[in-house]
């Protein structure tokens, strides 16, 4: 009973921290965006809001965090720091896992709308493209490297009951007047 009651608590406390992280991302993004500055959610925080992911058709609205370390990860999509850091140029890399901020991938079609603002106030409606299976072991992603666009990238495949295989489910997305 003890082992129950201390396993209904972790479970519990895990969830109200995930929540309160949620919070304290949207208000670190809405004084990013307001200061032009870096504002960490909580003082100890390893990562900071850089961008918001906006994507009506899936009713997501996530705040993009700085590199894809396990640690950003847990509170959030990350922005592959050697991508773009704006969203009017270049090309944005996010990575999210495949069972939480990044699920919805699984029903994104060819043509829906992405909205994506960074920091520096840009803000870029961009419409998928295409999705693909690119599997890891063989290299990194060959993006042509003047390609303005945003990447999502999930591992894959998305119901798959061991982590740590090779395949990434990946979307890409053209702003809209190239679409």
């Amino acid at each position: 009973m003890v082992l129950a009651l201390a396993t209904g608590i972790a479970s519990f406390w895990l969830h109200m921290k995930s929540a309160l992280g949620q919070v304290l991302l949207a208000s670190a993004w809405e004084s990013a965006v307001e200061t032009q500055q870096i504002r960490r959610a909580w003082p100890w925080a390893d990562t900071w809001p850089v961008a918001h992911l906006s994507v009506p058709a899936s009713n997501q609205s996530l705040v993009v965090l700085d590199g894809v370390s396990g640690e950003a990860m847990a509170f959030g999509p990350g922005r592959v720091t050697t991508s773009s850091s704006t969203a009017s140029s270049g090309t944005f890399i996010v990575g999210g896992h495949r069972d939480s901020h990044l699920k919805f991938l699984q029903d994104v079609s060819t043509g829906q709308v992405m909205d994506l603002q960074t920091a520096d106030g840009e803000k870029t409606r961009f419409r998928v493209a295409e999705q693909f299976i690119a599997n890891a072991d063989d290299g990194p992603l060959n993006l042509p490297a003047d390609l303005h666009a945003l990447v999502l990238v999930t591992c894959y495949p998305f119901n798959a009951l061991q982590t740590g295989g090779p395949l990434r489910y990946v979307v890409v997305a053209l702003p809209e007047e190239d679409a």
